[in-house]
């Protein structure tokens, strides 16, 4: 039922629109859980906002670096002290599953990130640089991963539909990793998206957030985002910011609990 429930389907006189929420009004979700990984492999939930300031407040603190992220400590369970370890695409995958991301496209422009030499391995030097940027990098540098993982292709600009792809695929690593995480937020959502599966329902959600996010930052209406105007648009905030922003758990994710 709970399932039916996240996915819009009406259950009596008013639609249930969040994930484990038993109240409609409780939604946006401020507070939602997310998936843990201790040193010894165990999982828990656990609750943190995702939001724009929060993918930067721990690392801010200047208390954190690699070894506080749940990647790198999956990396030291599997390959230990090895430096001259080069990890290819489905080594990372592996690496990225046993965090819970598990979405093809999604892994694949993280290795994308990581692999600075374009050499088509990432190495312990590669690994560790991306876990600092997890653990402690500056607002910039993170907006700066955030757009390169968008750009699909590579080019320089996000287009819309790459945009599309990878908020699609966000919406469904969260609709996976927390419960009470929903991309049906209203009724009338609810109504539209009822008896739809969760990948359609994904789809549409990528489809109304994109187009918000190039109304707002798209300034020159060329159709594409330049990492410039993608900086400008995320540090100015706002609901469509925030909704963007939500979606991208990496950061708290990797983060082990203080």
């Amino acid at each position: 039922m709970a399932m039916f429930l996240r996915l819009g389907l009406r259950t009596g006189s008013m639609a249930v629109a969040a994930a484990g929420l038993t109240k409609v009004t409780a939604f946006p979700i401020q507070h939602k859980p997310f998936l843990h990984c201790d040193e010894d492999g165990t999982k828990s939930v656990r609750t943190l906002q995702r939001t724009r300031s929060s993918v930067v407040e721990r690392s801010r603190s200047g208390k954190v670096d690699k070894q506080d992220t749940v990647l790198f400590v999956a990396y030291k369970k599997k390959y230990g002290d090895k430096k001259k370890i080069q990890l290819t695409l489905t080594d990372v995958r592996a690496l990225l599953a046993d965090v819970g991301l598990k979405h093809e496209i999604l892994a694949n422009r993280i290795f994308k990130c990581m692999d600075d030499d374009d050499s088509g391995t990432v190495d312990f030097q590669e690994m560790s640089a991306f876990c600092n940027l997890l653990a402690k990098g500056t607002e910039e540098d993170k907006f700066k991963f955030l757009f390169n993982a968008c750009d699909v292709s590579d080019s320089g600009n996000i287009d819309i539909g790459e945009m599309r792809t990878m908020i699609k695929e966000m919406a469904l690593t969260c609709h996976e990793l927390y419960p009470e995480w929903s991309m049906v937020r209203t009724e009338v959502d609810a109504d539209l998206w009822a008896h739809m599966d969760s990948d359609v329902v994904a789809q549409l959600y990528a489809n109304r957030l994109a187009h918000d996010v190039f109304v707002q930052a798209d300034k020159d209406k060329s159709g594409g985002l330049s990492l410039k105007e993608f900086i400008f648009w995320a540090k100015r905030g706002g609901k469509t910011v925030d909704a963007f922003f939500e979606l991208f758990p990496i950061f708290s994710v990797f983060l082990k609990q203080s």
